[in-house]
This record gives C-alpha cells, sequence and structure tokens, in this order.
C-alpha cells in the first residue's frame, strides 16, 4: 500500500483489518474445524512432529476461492482506473494509519489504557485460571480452534456437493510439485487423495459430498473433508453450487421476448418468458465458473458478456463474446448434454438479461420450433464463423502451413479448443488437413471450400 499499489490479500485475521475494501480485494478463505486437526495438535505437543510439518499441514487444510481470486486478479488488470484508485487509497491509508509517527502515539495510548484499566479492575482475590477450549486437548489446545476465528468461513460438515474438474494426472502432478510425498507424516497419503477422486469423479455432474464420497471410497468421513479441503485448494475439484453474486438485482423493467427475436411463441410460452424477471449486471459480475451446473439459458438483452477459459499456466483465452441476439455455446452444451461449465462468464460492461429456467427451456426445446431454431442455429453461426476464418487464414498465408495453435484458432472463432481439437482430427483422418504443434496444413482446398460453401 505504502508503494501506491492495489493489492490482493487473502481474508484471513489480520488482513482483513489492514487491508480496507477501498485500497484492496480480500479473497475469501475456508478452512476445517477443530476436529480435523486433533492428530496434528497431538503430535506437534510431543514433538513427533516438527513445527515445519505441523504448520504445513494445517495449510492444507486451508482454502482460497480460486474462482474470486482470478477475479480478483482480472478486475484489476482490466481496469487501470480501479488500479489507480485503490493504489491511491492505499497509500494514503499506510501514511496515516502505519507510519511511525501515526503507530508510535497509538501504542502510548493503548499502553495508558491497559495501565487505567489495571488500577480500576486490580482482582482482590487470585485470579482465575485461563479457560481453555473445552473438550479440547488440555496440554496442546486443538490449532484449527484457535484459528475458528481467521478465516472468511469454517467448512461444514461435508463440505459442500463438488464436482472434479482435473483427473489424476493432475492431482499427481500438484502433489509432487508441492513435495508432499517428502513430508514425513504427510497430511494425506496420494493413493487416498486418488481415491476420493476417483469416487467424487465417479459422480458425474450431479458431484457429491465428502460424507458421500466417505462411502463410496470406504474412507472415513473426516479423511475425506481433509482430501476436499486440499483439493478445492488447488482447484482440482470446485463447489457444485452456484454462488449468490454480490451486484445481481431484478430490475423492474419490462421486456418483450417478440422484441428480443422470438417470433413463432405460443400465448402459453409468450406468457411464460414475459414473466420472468429482468437481471441487471454491473461490469465484472460473475455468470459462471468452471465446475459448475447449467441452472438457465441467459437472454442477453443489453451489454455483453465474455466466456474465457483460463490455463493452468495462468493464461487466459477469450473463447467468444455474447451480445443481444447471440447465445451461450457453454450454456446450451449444459442444457442440452446436462454437461458443467468447462469456462467462466463474467460482463465485460453493464449487461440486462433474462435468465430462462431449466425447466422452461426444456419445455420451451421440445414444443416451440421457433425457440428451438435459435438455439441450434448459434451452433452453426460458430461454426460457420470457424469455416471462414480458417479459410482467410489459408488465402491470406499461400500454400504451406497456417502457423496458428488450436487455442488461437478457437480464441479468434470464439468456441472451446476442444471443438475445434475434434473438427480437426476428423479432417485430419479424411486428409482434409495435416496438424503438428502450432500449425495446421490444409491438405485439400477445394474439400474444405465444399464444406464451408455448405453451411
Amino acid at each position: 500500500m505504502a508503494a501506491g499499489l492495489p493489492v490482493i490479500v487473502s481474508d484471513w485475521d489480520g488482513m482483513r483489518d489492514t487491508v480496507a475494501p477501498d485500497v484492496g480485494i480480500a479473497v475469501p478463505s475456508r478452512a476445517l474445524s477443530a476436529r480435523h486437526s486433533y492428530g496434528e495438535g497431538v503430535a506437534h505437543a510431543f514433538d513427533s512432529l516438527a513445527y515445519h510439518k505441523y504448520t504445513n499441514t494445517l495449510s492444507a487444510l486451508t482454502e482460497l476461492d480460486l474462482g474470486a481470486l482470478v477475479q480478483a486478479i482480472l478486475a484489476l488488470a482490466r481496469n487501470p482506473d480501479l488500479r489507480q484508485k485503490m493504489g491511491a487509497a492505499g497509500q494514503a491509508r499506510a501514511r496515516s494509519l502505519y507510519d511511525w509517527a501515526a503507530v508510535i502515539p497509538q501504542m502510548q495510548r493503548f499502553w495508558a489504557e491497559l495501565n487505567a484499566r489495571r488500577a480500576k479492575d486490580a482482582p482482590q482475590t487470585a485470579p482465575k485460571p485461563a479457560q481453555t477450549l473445552p473438550r479440547e486437548l488440555p496440554i496442546a489446545p486443538n490449532p484449527m480452534g484457535f484459528f475458528a476465528g481467521y478465516p472468511t468461513q469454517i467448512l461444514p460438515a461435508g463440505v459442500a456437493d463438488c464436482v472434479a474438474l482435473a483427473g489424476a494426472d493432475r492431482l499427481r502432478q500438484l502433489y509432487s510439485l508441492r513435495r508432499f510425498q517428502n513430508i514425513t507424516p504427510s497430511f494425506e497419503k496420494l493413493d487416498t487423495l486418488l481415491r476420493a477422486l476417483e469416487a467424487l469423479q465417479s459422480a458425474g455432474p450431479q458431484g457429491a459430498n465428502a460424507q458421500q464420497v466417505s462411502k463410496m471410497a470406504g474412507l472415513s468421513v473426516l479423511t475425506c473433508e481433509r482430501c476436499f479441503a486440499w483439493m478445492l485448494k488447488y482447484g482440482i475439484i470446485a463447489v457444485k453450487r452456484i454462488p449468490k453474486h454480490n451486484g445481481h438485482r431484478q430490475s423492474t423493467m419490462e421486456w418483450s421476448p417478440t422484441k428480443a427475436g422470438l417470433t413463432g411463441l405460443s400465448p402459453q410460452d409468450l406468457q411464460a418468458l414475459s414473466r420472468l424477471k429482468v437481471l441487471s449486471l454491473p461490469q465484472g459480475a460473475v455468470l459462471f465458473q468452471p465446475g459448475q451446473k447449467v441452472e438457465g439459458y441467459a437472454i442477453i438483452l443489453s451489454g455483453r458478456v465474455d466466456v474465457s477459459l483460463s490455463a493452468a499456466s495462468g493464461r487466459e483465452i477469450l473463447l467468444y463474446s455474447v451480445v443481444p441476439g447471440q447465445s451461450c455455446i457453454q450454456t446450451t452444451m449444459g442444457l442440452l448434454g446436462d454437461a458443467i461449465y468447462s469456462a467462466g462468464a463474467q460482463t465485460a460492461s453493464p449487461t440486462q438479461l433474462v435468465m430462462v429456467p431449466r425447466p422452461l427451456f426444456t419445455q420451451l426445446m421440445d414444443r416451440t420450433p421457433s425457440f428451438r431454431a435459435m438455439v441450434f442455429s448459434a451452433f452453426a453461426g460458430r461454426m460457420g464463423t470457424m469455416m471462414e476464418l480458417l479459410e482467410k487464414v489459408a488465402l491470406a498465408t499461400g500454400p504451406g502451413p497456417v502457423q496458428l495453435t488450436q487455442s488461437e484458432l478457437a480464441a479468434q472463432v470464439g468456441t472451446a479448443r476442444e471443438v475445434v481439437s475434434r473438427r480437426l482430427e476428423n479432417w485430419a483422418q479424411r486428409g482434409l488437413v495435416r496438424t503438428a504443434r502450432g500449425q495446421i496444413e490444409l491438405c485439400n482446398r477445394p474439400a474444405l471450400q465444399a464444406i464451408a460453401d455448405a453451411i
């Protein structure tokens, strides 16, 4: 703050008092309850668990909201005015509160206050013994019990309904990268984590909580809760339930499905859609995050929504933007195929939209040809855009391979990399293209042109 820079901190005891909302962004933190650290408390008290291993284990039982952290970084990266405003406010706060000229008088006043309290409330009898946490270790109170007030939230029993975002290979990679295999005893063994993850994967997009996974994996509930906390910490799993986001409010504005491009509706469908409330969202509002279940179909009335994918390296790829008259491919795929979101969405400007609940969406797809045609035309539009881009790139570069990665092609087209990859693989099997790292070679331009013309 003293350097005039905005800050991002964990919402943790001390930090939440130091960094006010006008100078930085606090990322929610969550930790397991006291009953999860009983063993560590005993082991450390009897010197069988070194201090650095003790703190390492307690860190594994604490997680930050990874999605909120990503959004905090993006909010500052995309908004220079916000960075400047927070930086200036932070510098002013540091000078007014944390300069020695301000700190020393505060300390002197505090000492004087303590002396006055001692003089006024001097005990007439022997002081009572210090209270310890009830039913806790008498010689080494439970560490997570002491720290219960530090995080934003203590994770509840069962943690939450979660879904798997990554597989066993990613878990092994992170476990090795953090060198947990070199810590004896580790907070949990690699095999235990893999069993919990495998059980959660078997639950599919419906997800499961730690209590349910304990039955599927043959592990104790306590162990599964510890595994969940660690996997949440590193983004291997995510909470399934969509959180309520601050800044979302219902508008009194009325909307017309017909004016929004929905024609050919029956009076029944028109009435059902007209009753839906318009949501007014500020710039930067998060609509969904990877791993969450699709709950409804968004109809954008004004503004723009950006759908992006964050790679493990931290690089963000813009998949596509959604403006009035367009639909979100991620949402459509989730509603039609019961898939979870693999990307995240955030408003790029103040946006108004209507959310069609999943049951109503399903009914409209079944009985309303015009609504069904609107949804499927979005897929055709995206595919046509990909063909046009591929054709333009090929003509611009002339003979030889196109120097373009599949991720870059997907970002320019406005679709997911997996969609591009599957299409290119199909064309490669037919001898139309040949792919290599960072390049695409067109082997049969007339055939590709014929495909493009047919769309």
